[in-house]
Order: C-alpha cells, then sequence, then structure tokens
C-alpha cells in the first residue's frame, strides 16, 4: 500500500506538489484568519467598555438597598425600581445636584402601580354547538408565561332560544354570565408603575419635554375634573403606546349536538326549554352527569386562534 502510494505520488508529482501547496496555504489562511478575528472581537469589546454610556452614570440609594441579584451579577436593571425600599432624601438629592462636577441629577421616586384599564374580547355565536376553550397569555420577550387557567364554555344549539344557543361556562368569571350571552373573555388585570420625577432635570436626561405637567387646566378639563372640588390635582404623563404583552389563545371545537340534544338534556335534568343550563350546575350530583355527558359528546372539527392583544391596550382609557 505504502509502494503504490509513493509510485502513485511520483509519477504524479506535478499535481501532488500543486495538492500540498494548497493544504499548506489553507492551513496558513486559516492560522492567520482566525488570529485577526480574535483581535476584532478585543477591539470591539473594549471599545464597547471605553465607550457606552447608559442612561446615567452614577445611581444613587440608600445603603444595604442591593438585591441578591444585583450582588451577585454586579448589574442594576435601568428601569427596575419595583423591588426594594427606601430611598434617599430631597436635602441628599438637592446636595448631590449642587456639586460642581454633576452635571445632571435626576431622582426617581416609585410611587406604586395603578390597576389599567379592564377590557373583554367578545366572539360571535359559532356556527353549530361548540366548545370554546380560551387562556391567556404574557411574555417577557423571551418566554411565554400563562396569566390564567383554560377557560371552557359550551355554546349548545337550542332553537328560538335568545339567538339560538344556550350557553354554559365551566369557570368562574368576575364578569358573571346568564345564557343569551356570546362568547366573552375579561382580559387580566395589569398593573403599571407611577414614578413621580425632576421635570427639570428629567427633561436635560431623556430630552423629553415634560411641561405639559406644569400646564394650567382648561375650562374644558376643568369641568370634567368637578367632581374633586377643591382637593389637589396630580397629573399624570403616560405613553400613548405602551407594550402590554397580553395574546389570548381560543380553541373552538364544533359538537355533534343540535336542538333536541339541549332539549332532551333540558328534559333529562327536570328543567324546561326556557331554563337555563346552568340551573343543572347548582346540583352536585347533576353536574358530574351532565359534564359527562358533554365530555362524552363526538367532537368534530377543531380550529385554534391566537390573537395578539398588545395594540389594543392601553394604561387608560383613551
Amino acid at each position: 500500500m505504502v509502494k503504490y502510494a509513493f509510485n502513485s505520488l511520483r509519477n504524479k508529482w506535478v499535481s501532488s506538489l500543486l495538492f500540498i501547496v494548497a493544504v499548506v496555504s489553507i492551513l496558513t489562511v486559516s492560522t492567520i484568519s482566525i488570529h485577526s478575528l480574535q483581535d476584532v472581537q478585543a477591539q470591539v469589546s473594549d471599545d464597547i467598555k471605553k465607550h457606552a454610556r447608559g442612561s446615567y452614570d452614577i445611581l444613587v440609594r440608600p445603603k444595604g438597598s442591593q438585591t441578591k441579584v444585583e450582588k451577585k451579577l454586579g448589574l442594576v436593571e435601568e428601569n427596575y425600581l419595583g423591588v426594594g425600599s427606601g430611598g434617599i432624601t430631597l436635602d441628599t438629592w438637592k446636595e448631590i445636584l449642587a456639586m460642581d462636577d454633576i452635571e445632571i441629577a435626576a431622582p426617581v421616586a416609585s410611587l406604586g402601580y395603578f390597576t389599567g384599564f379592564s377590557y373583554t374580547v367578545e366572539f360571535p355565536f359559532p356556527e353549530s354547538s361548540s366548545l370554546f376553550s380560551a387562556r391567556f397569555s404574557t411574555s417577557d420577550g423571551i418566554h411565554e408565561y400563562s396569566l390564567s387557567d383554560t377557560m371552557e364554555s359550551y355554546f349548545l344549539e337550542q332553537e328560538g332560544y335568545y339567538d339560538g344557543f344556550d350557553s354554559i361556562r365551566m369557570y368562574k368569571t368576575a364578569m358573571g354570565g346568564v345564557s343569551g350571552e356570546t362568547p366573552k373573555y375579561l382580559i387580566p388585570q395589569t398593573y403599571h408603575l407611577m414614578v413621580g420625577i425632576d421635570s427639570e432635570q428629567e427633561k436635560k436626561l431623556t430630552g423629553i419635554d415634560f411641561s405639559e405637567v406644569k400646564r394650567d387646566l382648561e375650562l374644558t378639563e376643568k369641568s370634567e375634573m368637578s367632581f374633586a372640588r377643591d382637593a389637589p390635582i396630580i397629573k399624570v404623563l403616560y405613553l400613548k403606546d405602551p407594550n402590554i404583552p397580553i395574546k389570548l389563545h381560543v380553541t373552538k371545537t364544533e359538537l355533534l349536538w343540535d336542538t333536541m340534544d339541549t332539549l332532551a338534556i333540558k328534559k333529562r335534568f327536570h328543567l324546561s326549554p326556557e331554563d337555563m343550563l346552568d340551573f343543572i350546575i347548582d346540583g352536585e350530583k347533576d353536574s358530574r352527569d351532565f359534564l359527562e355527558t358533554l365530555t362524552e359528546t363526538e367532537r368534530l372539527s377543531q380550529t385554534t386562534y391566537e390573537f395578539d392583544l398588545s395594540p389594543y391596550l392601553s394604561t387608560f382609557d383613551s
């Protein structure tokens, strides 16, 4: 085998020489390229460390206010004001502001959270008897988290009954619910951080004009706030395009069920055609039997929807 390789190399020495030169060239260029990439990476990292600048240079907080995450990583999230307690005094802030080397001293105080405006999502009646399964979720940009348990509701055909359906919800809702209502879901309550700032210093830091906060109320605005009487009115600025990441996931399953089935189940549980199916849930045994009947009902087609509600949500009703 070795002799054959030697003879082949001797007979085709030109091709072999070119092959050896090519291999040596590739190895040489690869080594130089890898070294160059390492130099570029080191230069980029060095430039970022030297020239990168956050929203502030020094964060002043009370002694002992570091969180476990900050102690472990040595980093503070820029907009994370909801953790920790206490703060510096106004006198301390004024003392910092008066220092010659301080360009901007922008204080911020976490005032707490207020609840966002409540919304509901409503769907039209299905074309035929159906089971709706819905849940809400949120996201931190990387992972998705469930905001609710799965909410199941049955809409069963009954000709002549409201819009042609009687319904029964298998979950509790703050909205309540009666027969004849379309499928609807109350979006989970949202909470929004409110902070206090010094408008002049904050403008220097962010470039945002906060003069609207100091503007006198117009006559129409005063009339809208007449209920406050002599109480002081504190203006609040809020984002017009907040990112409130909430999604609604809905699965609609068509059931092999018609008006005769609805009337039969009502008769079985001693209800008149005008009574609501919700009445069956009042009895524990009847409830189990009824749910078992629904569970055993043949499922037909199934359709799943995902709705991004973020563009439609705001902190206030505006």
